[in-house]
């Protein structure tokens, strides 16, 4: 789910970095969320399965912060949609939970 999202933004903004520019969102978050979502996980999980795989499964705050992450893009493309004044500068790293 988390990296259906991230293809989805990536695909309407035309590409990750016009993406960020587009939807006012930290490059980092982006690049955070598809490693979370293609390389952690186990083989129940992962998007993609290779040798540098970390083959184990996300932990509790990477769940949490995945969680957070999808919901705040969402409602980033929706702002972005309706052409909201409500957006108050980029979405960083920091407005997400923490990942230690």
């Amino acid at each position: 789910m988390a990296y259906f999202c991230l293809n989805v933004l990536e695909l309407s903004g035309g590409g990750r970095r016009e993406a960020a520019k587009k939807y006012g969102i930290e490059e980092p978050v982006l690049s955070q969320l598809g490693r979370l979502s293609s390389t952690v996980g186990d083989t129940a999980t992962a998007r993609k399965m290779s040798a540098a795989h970390q083959n184990r499964p996300h932990t509790d705050a990477e769940k949490a912060w995945m969680e957070a992450a999808v919901r705040s893009l969402i409602r980033r493309v929706g702002q972005s949609a309706a052409n909201n004044s409500s957006i108050n500068g980029p979405l960083v790293m920091g407005d997400l939970p923490q990942l230690q």
